[in-house]
């Protein structure tokens, strides 16, 4: 794929439709062997997002021009900011994950769905070995809560399998489509697989925080900020903190309170707000 194109010369209406669409070879050839390297230098198993930013290779993946050239279109030209970042080296058969969504509450009221999408970077792609992604097409429109359906059996839903992609592939999702991972035995005792996930969100509104971390956003997006490449001119602020700040949170709550605050307002959204007919929060 040449790295000036965009999705919209692509299946722009595909992700719209089916909250999803493959992106074969984004990453280059070279820029593979950077990511991978820089992966191996942290470890192996999955990695917080303070341990991958703490990477300058992985920090310029973040900024990746190539990304966020089919980002702007699939925010249709909006501004989006960064939510969370983590990264995994797979060298062991991966635990299946059930049915699920990874979508986060929104505070903006009578706003109906505002996007939020995850980019699933697969550097040496998927060699059916290890573990394989299943998606439910259009599940994206499904009003269920994230882990509601978990407990389902995988073939209790039509869905897609990608357990093959080719070096450099990404997976862009919707974040409200349904979708799980499949356990598959080890091949080759030497395989490893890379799997990145990026997550960004539609800045004009509110959300919850990246909150799986025990270290701050706030602190999170500071130590990003703070490395050079975050010069990097994009058309979106992909680190604008006023997409999780409230006044509230600004002025009177601690920051070492902050994460249970929103912990509050996530319940109150998600359980009580969930049951009034056109909800602010959609799933």
């Amino acid at each position: 794929m040449n790295s000036t194109q965009t999705l919209s010369e692509l299946t722009f209406k595909e992700f719209h439709r089916d909250g999803y669409v493959i992106v074969p070879e984004l990453l280059n050839e070279e820029f593979i062997k950077l990511v991978t390297s820089a992966l191996d230098n942290i470890g192996t198993g999955s990695f917080s997002m303070l341990q991958t930013i703490e990477s300058k290779t992985l920090i310029e993946l973040l900024y990746y021009k190539p990304i966020h050239n089919i980002l702007d279109n699939l925010f249709n030209q909006n501004p989006y900011t960064l939510h969370h970042y983590t990264s995994a080296v797979h060298t062991t058969q991966t635990p299946n994950l059930g049915w699920h969504h990874d979508k986060v509450p929104t505070f903006s009221r009578g706003i109906n769905n505002p996007l939020m999408i995850h980019c699933l970077v697969y550097p040496n792609g998927l060699r059916r070995e290890i573990g394989e992604l299943l998606l439910v097409p259009k599940s994206q429109q499904w009003d269920v809560d994230r882990y509601q359906l978990s407990s389902l059996p995988f073939d209790a839903l039509v869905h897609k399998s990608l357990d093959f992609l080719s070096p450099g592939s990404l997976v862009f999702i919707n974040s409200s489509l349904l979708h799980a991972r499949q356990s598959l035995p080890l091949i080759d005792p030497t395989s490893r697989r890379y799997f990145l996930d990026i997550s960004f969100c539609d800045s004009r509104f509110k959300w919850e925080p990246y909150l799986e971390s025990k270290h701050s956003w706030r602190d999170l997006f500071r130590k990003i900020d703070s490395s050079s490449i975050s010069n990097v001119k994009l058309n979106s602020n992909i680190l604008d903190t006023s997409t999780f700040s409230t006044p509230l949170t600004n002025k009177f709550v601690p920051s070492f309170l902050e994460n249970k605050l929103y912990r509050l307002l996530s319940f109150y959204y998600r359980k009580i707000l969930k049951t009034r007919k056109n909800s602010k929060l959609e799933y």
